[in-house]
């Protein structure tokens, strides 16, 4: 019973601590991602390769870390494809710029051309979700975003 009374004030003041510490915990804002560029890679008897240029904008004031990005990609409305990028690492209030594959099937190419020839664009498309690192555990950000790009 005496060791109870000497080990209560101990515990009493490292829970007192520890709730400073959760109070001086900042709020993480959500990276924004959008669009930069997209070129042609390979050509294959399946598929045509897509490499699509993403800036991933960190608006916090200290550096963060995304374990996983998991994105869908659409092209004038239709179903592209989809994929992950793991380990993006960005400075405090920085942007990197990261780029991300994306494989069309060639079932889904006469579409394309027929909604590219009416439009005479290609809208992309990108939404998914991006794990954030924060510190104890990861906090999970959906996103979306788009851009009208002219082949010709």
């Amino acid at each position: 019973m005496r060791n109870t009374f000497k080990i209560l004030p101990v515990v009493v003041l490292l829970l007192l601590n520890g709730c400073s510490l959760i109070k001086n915990i900042k709020p993480i804002t959500k990276p924004e991602i959008s669009i930069k560029d997209v070129r042609l890679g390979n050509i294959s008897f399946s598929d045509v390769k897509l490499d699509i240029g993403l800036n991933v904008e960190n608006r916090n004031n200290f550096p963060i870390k995304i374990p996983k990005v998991n994105y869908n990609i659409a092209i004038n409305g239709l179903n592209a494809g989809s994929g992950s990028k793991s380990s993006i690492s960005i400075s405090a209030l920085g942007t990197n710029y990261i780029r991300i594959p994306v494989s069309v099937s060639f079932s889904n190419l006469p579409q394309i051309f027929k909604s590219l020839i009416e439009k005479k664009a290609l809208k992309y498309r990108i939404n998914g979700d991006m794990s954030v690192n924060a510190g104890i555990t990861d906090v999970t950000f959906p996103f979306a975003t788009e851009k009208e790009l002219s082949p010709f």
